[in-house]
């Protein structure tokens, strides 16, 4: 499974791996849903390692968005690679969700 977590101190760390199709996303959205649903806190999710992701999984990204919210804790994207930042700024999802260039800048926004 292309899904690793990691508590760290103040923010928790999903790693994201590979190229990320619709069928892996499906397998991934109760995994990451019931992360979610478990009140973590704020979240970081890596996706440097990623190659390839669909609309499927930009779904179950706005959904894990939205659970965490309602929880009052944040998620944040960090190593996003060129073509997945373009899809989130011409689909208006850059407000929703911050980015950050760096792992260690995203740990560094919620110290």
């Amino acid at each position: 499974m292309p899904l690793q977590i990691q508590n760290l101190e103040k923010v928790t760390l999903i790693v994201l791996s590979g190229r990320l199709k619709t069928e892996v996303a499906q397998e991934l959205k109760d995994e990451l849903y019931s992360y979610c649903d478990s009140n973590p806190g704020h979240t970081l999710i890596d996706m440097s390692e990623v190659t390839y992701v669909s609309s499927y999984l930009i779904g179950v990204l706005v959904g894990c968005h939205k659970k965490l919210k309602a929880s009052g804790s944040e998620l944040h994207l960090v190593g996003l690679n060129p073509t997945f930042r373009t899809v989130l700024e011409v689909s208006g999802l850059t407000d929703v969700f911050p980015h950050h260039e760096t792992r260690e800048e995203g740990i560094t926004h919620f110290h």
